[in-house]
């Protein structure tokens, strides 16, 4: 998180990309656009949950496998 903070003070426009340990939602998906949660803590997981509440215009991507998801849009 201080990462992508970090990053957007520099100028770049990072997006996370997590597992999502323990939440239910299946396959790639945005757990937030970087304006708003999209999914309850349930569906995301209770970390991908608090990147989307705290990192307002960071886009947060689960998915069980980070190396293999596609590009989302």
């Amino acid at each position: 998180m201080a990462l992508a903070r970090k990053a957007v003070t520099m100028g770049f426009q990072p997006c996370i990309i997590t597992r999502g340990y323990k939440g239910k939602a299946e396959g790639p998906c945005f757990v937030s656009r970087g304006d708003a949660p999209l999914l309850d803590e349930e569906q995301a997981g209770d970390e991908a949950m608090l990147m989307a509440e705290t990192l307002p215009g960071i886009p947060i991507v689960k998915g069980k496998n980070r190396y293999k998801q596609e590009c989302l849009q």
